[in-house]
């Protein structure tokens, strides 16, 4: 009787993973989350190899929100995506499935490097004047990576794995290129230089 209550009062919170867009939605923001969760770690052992860490390792979690929200947009475009590709593209064979990818790295994978680097510095509250700029100084390294990670595992999405799994599995593939634009927008030296610079320009004025 209790076990039935249980799973009777449990069934509002299964309603999201029965609908896909929310499915997908809820996959790839907690995808984003976890990728920037997981590169903090790795820059705070980065720095506690170079002796310049916290005695602690300190959680941002403002930075983790503001990449989550990125993820929470990208959810409908993921959604609708690759569904659209594979109704342009029709057909099964390898041959297909190496057309898609090539649509996908060079207009999809492009828009994404360039909507998440653009986003965030409006999520930071810095404009979309250096979201423009963070998309001159970082596009080709992010992208870069991208063609590296993505066109493999696309090539498996698209010819072997179930429409409906295929979101969890582009966010799985990307995990590694999440945690590294992480990195090339909170992480890096140059990057810390100059919020800091920022904020204290902030204060004087």
């Amino acid at each position: 009787m209790a076990t039935r209550t249980f799973f009777q009062w449990c069934k509002p919170l299964q309603l999201p993973f029965k609908h896909p867009l929310a499915k997908s939605i809820m996959i790839t923001t907690s995808g984003f989350g976890v990728s920037d969760i997981a590169c903090q770690c790795i820059e705070y052992r980065m720095k506690s190899r170079h002796g310049t860490a916290h005695s602690s390792f300190v959680w941002d979690k403002k930075r983790t929100v503001n990449f989550s929200i990125i993820g929470f947009l990208f959810g409908p475009q993921f959604h609708c995506w690759m569904p659209f590709v594979v109704k342009s593209i029709p057909g099964t064979t390898v041959e297909v499935t190496l057309k898609r990818v090539f649509v996908d790295q060079c207009v999809f994978s492009s828009w994404a490097t360039v909507f998440v680097l653009c986003t965030s510095q409006i999520l930071e509250g810095h404009g979309i004047r250096s979201g423009i700029q963070n998309v001159r100084d970082n596009f080709v390294d992010a992208y870069s990576k991208a063609c590296c990670i993505f066109p493999p595992g696309q090539f498996i999405n698209y010819f072997l794995i179930p429409p409906r799994y295929r979101v969890l599995w582009l966010n799985g593939i990307g995990f590694l290129w999440r945690v590294i634009v992480s990195y090339i927008l909170y992480g890096k030296p140059e990057t810390q230089v100059n919020t800091l610079q920022e904020q204290n320009t902030a204060l004087q004025l």
